[in-house]
């Protein structure tokens, strides 16, 4: 992001004098809709050298989300997580070894829902090779189209009317499958609509979903002139990704904003919940170098439309890295995926899968790795995330 203070003019209001910076916001991504005027007001006092000090210190030096990080957990008494991580590895072994394409009777039984998160739109393989395997294993499975860059409340809406619409077609039980915010907008439809869903939904799985809220959304949509700024720029990302889009999408993952949500529609207990969760060193090597596929960034963009679609696994693996040293260094001790810290994925009462392998906030997308390999670089080990999505189902059947 790009900020160019293009005028600046100093006006006098209810007796206090400002100075308007008037200015563009641009990206490199060369879209037609990115250059939008805004406009910043700040004090046009000036400093002096000490008091200038005092305020650069009180920026660097701002309260984060350190008292905020793991809240959900912490608010609810006598509601322990369920840790199936053991079951979960012995379910995922077993399905590693046995014969391709294997489903039990039990999960047969019931339809899969597939709830997708943030600027998914611009990703044309996320979730797909999920839904495929599925497919071929012989399950009842569709993908939730809402809009993933809209607010929770309103996509809570749309999902529970697929949930009805499915459940009426298929005549089974659905299980939800929502990763990152899909995970949390599921968790919405549940809450807000558990009268009505209570006989359709057989339960609720939340892969890398930021339940209680994420440190990145507080931190980045803070109160002052940044917020606003941020506000604005996430406000356009989201709709780049999605016309649609609206910054409500982010906004409603700060910490402040799940607490309303959850206050006004807690997560009944009787909701069959997974939460899976992973951690995502910023110096990871095991899961890095699928995303370094600079050669081929080229070949997938289209200019024809105006934008510019960007494959995730080439541009995400670096950046969710920085993310995830931004939280480890400001939160000591805080494990996260980038996106999602561990602490903020789960729900009380919920089962937990605590995912030992490194992995970053992409579970569901395809594994791609760079077709020139230096001989003296290892191999980052395959993930099939169909077979750890199934493995979460069968956990969640199981103790659910």
């Amino acid at each position: 992001m790009d900020y160019r203070a293009l005028v600046q003019k100093t006006t006098s209001l209810v007796g206090q004098t400002t100075t308007t910076l008037v200015g563009r916001l641009t990206t490199k991504m060369g879209s037609k809709d990115v250059g939008d005027e805004v406009v910043v007001e700040t004090p046009s006092k000036t400093l002096g050298l000490c008091e200038l000090k005092e305020k650069l210190s009180g920026l660097l030096t701002r309260e984060g989300s350190s008292g905020e990080i793991g809240w959900a957990l912490a608010s609810v008494e006598g509601a322990p997580v369920q840790d199936e991580t053991e079951l979960f590895y012995s379910v995922w072994d077993e399905l590693k070894n046995a014969q391709l394409g294997s489903s039990t009777e039990e999960m047969r039984a019931h339809s899969y829902l597939l709830v997708p998160g943030l600027f998914c739109n611009s990703y044309p393989t996320y979730f797909r090779e999920i839904l495929a395997y599925f497919k071929d294993i012989g399950l009842e499975c569709e993908f939730a189209h809402i809009n993933t860059e809209g607010a929770v409340k309103s996509n809570a809406t749309a999902v529970k009317d697929i949930i009805v619409a499915q459940y009426e077609q298929f005549g089974k039980k659905v299980v939800l499958l929502g990763h990152s915010k899909g995970g949390t907008d599921a968790a919405a439809a549940c809450a807000m609509y558990w009268t009505e869903l209570k006989d359709k939904v057989r339960g609720l799985i939340m892969l890398q979903s930021p339940y209680g809220g994420t440190p990145l959304a507080a931190d980045l949509l803070k109160e002052g002139q940044f917020g606003a700024l941020n506000s604005i720029f996430l406000g356009k990302l989201a709709s780049f990704s999605n016309p649609d889009g609206t910054v409500d999408a982010v906004k409603d993952l700060t910490y402040k904003n799940r607490r309303a949500f959850l206050e006004e529609y807690p997560l009944p207990s009787d909701v069959p919940t997974l939460c899976f969760h992973s951690n995502f060193p910023p110096d990871s090597i095991t899961r890095f170098k699928k995303y370094m596929l600079k050669e081929n960034l080229m070949a997938h963009s289209n200019f024809l439309s105006g934008r510019v679609e960007l494959p995730l696994e080439m541009m995400l693996g670096k950046q969710l890295a920085l993310m995830s040293r931004y939280i480890l260094s400001r939160y000591p001790g805080v494990e996260s995926d980038g996106m999602v810290t561990r602490k903020d994925a789960e729900v009380p009462g919920s089962v937990v899968v605590k995912f030992r392998e490194e992995l970053a906030h992409t579970l569901v997308i395809p594994e791609v790795f760079p077709a020139v390999q230096k001989p003296d670089e290892p191999s980052p080990p395959f993930l099939n995330s169909s077979l750890v999505c199934q493995a979460c189902i069968m956990v969640l059947l199981t103790t659910r």
